[in-house]
């Protein structure tokens, strides 16, 4: 409800009016800088507070879009304590939204990241080892697994139809 709202009709036009239309454009920005200050408050509805989150996290800002940086902070965040296969799969989580499987392979000293659901490799995904390899022990090895298309998946297809296709569009993309 606006201030105006509140006057008798009398007085909307005078200057008491007047003065309450100025008053009510002051509580709107008030309230509307309020608001973007509690997005402030958490790294991922932050915009202009993601510097002060990078520090925080003892992170460098670098010049990276506002999702990356906020996926980086979250997965700094995520990444304090013993590393377990929860945490790990938090991190990544992070980083891609799609299904992620972490593998421990103890005999061999190795993490194993499967991308579960993505064909190919995952739009980020140099950012997302850098995250993991920071925060997995040095001793452990880690590999990740994503999926490609295989010939038998092309079955039916005409060579003419493939040939319009580039090589990463065949074995990546929806054909």
């Amino acid at each position: 409800m606006e201030l105006l709202d509140y006057l008798p009709d009398r007085h909307k036009a005078n200057i008491i009016g007047q003065t309450q239309v100025a008053l009510q454009e002051i509580v709107t920005a008030e309230e509307s800088a309020w608001d973007d200050i509690l997005l402030q408050m958490w790294p991922d509805t932050a915009t202009w507070g993601l510097t002060q989150w990078e520090k925080a996290a003892g992170l460098e800002t670098p010049n990276a879009s506002t999702e990356v940086r906020k996926s980086r902070i979250l997965a700094k965040l995520r990444g304090y304590g013993s590393v377990t296969k929860d945490m790990l799969q938090n991190v990544a989580l992070s980083y891609y939204q799609g299904d992620i499987d972490v593998t421990e392979v103890p005999r061999e000293s190795k993490v194993i990241i499967t991308f579960v659901n993505q064909i190919g490799q995952p739009p980020g995904v140099e950012t997302l080892k850098a995250a993991l390899a920071e925060i997995i022990p040095a001793h452990l090895l880690l590999e990740y697994i994503w999926q490609y298309r295989t010939w038998n998946e092309l079955t039916g297809m005409t060579w003419s139809y493939l040939a319009t296709k580039t090589w990463n569009e065949i074995k990546e993309g929806d054909i």
